[in-house]
Formats: structure tokens, sequence, C-alpha cells
């Protein structure tokens, strides 16, 4: 179910939704936190940078810190 919210949070792609997705970028579920960062990657650019950058550099898991790249907007 967390997982099917973030893809609606994403999909409406509103900057006010960035705290409620910075929230589970820690979720125990690996699988959590590669929702939440593909949430981010409808959001706007300014906002969902930082956390992204934060995500590549400091997750634990391969594949959630391989999909923090995938996700990164173009400079």
């Amino acid at each position: 179910r967390v997982r099917a919210a973030l893809v609606g949070i994403g999909n409406a792609a509103q900057p006010r939704s960035l705290a409620a997705i910075e929230a589970r970028l820690g979720d125990p579920e690996e699988r959590v936190r590669i929702a939440a960062v593909n949430a981010l990657r409808r959001m706007p650019p300014a906002g969902a940078r930082a956390l992204l950058e934060r995500v590549e550099r400091t997750d634990g898991s391969e594949e959630v810190r391989a999909a923090a790249r995938e996700a990164m907007p173009a400079e």
C-alpha cells in the first residue's frame, strides 16, 4: 500500500509532497525506498535533486542507489 501511495504522489508531481516522499527514503524496505526514488522523478528538479544525491551517496542498497542515479534530473 505504501508503494502504491508513492506512485500516486509521484504522479501528482506536487512539490508539497516532497516531505512525504523524503520520509519514505529511510524506510527499512528496499522496495519502498525505490518507490520513493521513482516518485521523485516527477518532482520539480530543484526539490528532487538534493534528495536523490543524498540517496545515491548514503543508501545501503546498490539497487536503491542505482534507481537514484537513473532518476536524477538533467542539469
